[in-house]
């Protein structure tokens, strides 16, 4: 029984007998974009110019300089040609100069001496075997397609990839590989993420935590330094091979995330499901890609002092001589005067 206040017949000032209408919150008025959508990505890359003056390089932190990223694809806004393609004006994407490019670890690799090149192939060679085993054609096994474009990328001569994948598919003996990730921090607190292959976990983990803890660091718990990095696709284009315009409208077209300009080369990011996409799309426009692969991006960066950054560089080469060590990533910001 519905309880009644006041008395018999008595209802509130000002309101009717019946339904008590609840008050109309005013509501908030859509946000409109600009309705000067930009038709090219040469005109974002020129608006974007105009809000910092025409300097790319006028955004000071406390480590230094910013290479400013000339575009962040956010597939939100229409354009002229109806896609959902676009940017949203304001959000625009930093990253530290320097501080931490792939393209500086692409370039110690190709620099690698004819002994250590071997080594490179041998670890690339267990990526393929792991690969082969969901299949040996690369036109059906995506994975394998990564892997073997990662072993041209590398001189890697054809008979040892075909030889790789028939022991991957069984028709030539070989051991059983499996695949371990290792979350370490140097010192200065740098995060590590360290990827292997290997046939004895036993034997590698030992390994690993004894190179680290002669460097002054130390093995982290699982998912402590995980959460640090992001899993990108990452394409390396020289600058001299091809226009910026070119880059950015093939890479905006195909679905690339980011397009970065470091001056010797372009690098190009995308998620790891459109890599292959816009790869593909820049290799059919008859540009040439000095590099291309997925891997770990850090969200942020962590300066380092030259001497620091000096022993981590040498941690790093350490733990890639190891046989079973397949790729170290790690969050540092390194400074201009170290040598990479």
């Amino acid at each position: 029984m519905r309880r009644q206040f006041g008395p018999p017949g008595w209802q509130p000032p000002n309101v009717k007998p019946g339904k008590i209408e609840k008050p109309k919150l005013a509501k908030k008025p859509k946000q409109k974009h600009d309705p000067k959508h930009l038709a090219s990505a040469r005109e974002l890359r020129d608006r974007y110019l105009e809000h910092v003056n025409k300097d790319a390089t006028a955004l000071p932190t406390a480590s230094g300089k910013y290479e400013v990223s000339r575009c962040l694809w956010k597939r939100q806004v229409p354009t002229t040609q109806g896609a959902a393609r676009g940017v949203t004006l304001g959000a625009y994407n930093t990253r530290e100069m320097a501080g931490h490019s792939h393209w500086s670890k692409i370039k110690r690799a190709k620099g690698a001496t004819d002994a250590k090149r071997g080594k490179v192939w041998s670890k690339i060679a267990r990526k393929i075997i792991i690969a082969a085993k969901n299949g040996g054609d690369p036109r059906d096994n995506l994975s394998l397609r990564y892997v073997i474009d990662e072993a041209k990328g590398v001189n890697m001569p054809k008979d040892t990839i075909a030889n790789a994948i028939k022991k991957g598919t069984g028709e030539l003996g070989g051991e059983n590989y499996e695949a371990a990730t290792y979350e370490a921090y140097a010192t200065g607190g740098v995060a590590l993420i360290i990827e292997a292959l290997t046939n004895n976990r036993a034997r590698t983990a030992p390994e690993i935590r004894n190179i680290l803890e002669k460097a002054g660091g130390n093995l982290a718990n699982s998912g402590a330094v995980a959460f640090q990095f992001t899993k990108q696709g990452i394409i390396t284009i020289a600058a001299t091979s091809v226009e910026e315009d070119r880059v950015l409208e093939l890479a905006l077209d195909a679905g690339a995330e980011d397009v970065k300009n470091l001056g010797e080369v372009y690098e190009v990011i995308t998620s790891p499901i459109a890599f292959l996409k816009v790869k593909d799309a820049i290799a059919a426009a008859n540009i040439a890609i000095e590099n291309g692969e997925i891997t770990n991006l850090p969200n942020n960066t962590v300066p380092v002092e030259p001497e620091a950054a000096q022993k981590l560089l040498k941690l790093i080469d350490t733990l890639e001589d190891n046989d079973d060590v397949q790729s170290v990533s790690h969050n540092a910001e390194l400074p201009e005067s170290v040598t990479v």
